[in-house]
């Protein structure tokens, strides 16, 4: 059992090795902070910005 552990912290779900995963972590990352900048942030806070309907029920998703 440790060894199957040890695999799946070092190689992840999908097998990418640590490098992938910390591709995956800042693209991720990056995500996220587009999506509270633009979305709750000027579309919900200040009104600034209006969104297509759907782009607006995937943001709250």
């Amino acid at each position: 059992m440790p060894d199957v552990l040890l695999h799946f912290l070092t190689s992840g779900v999908a097998g990418l090795g640590w490098l992938g995963m910390l591709v995956v972590l800042l693209v991720f990352t990056q995500l996220t902070i587009f999506s509270v900048t633009l979305y709750l942030h000027r579309s919900r806070a200040h009104r600034g910005v209006d969104f297509h309907p759907a782009l607006n029920h995937f943001f709250r998703f």
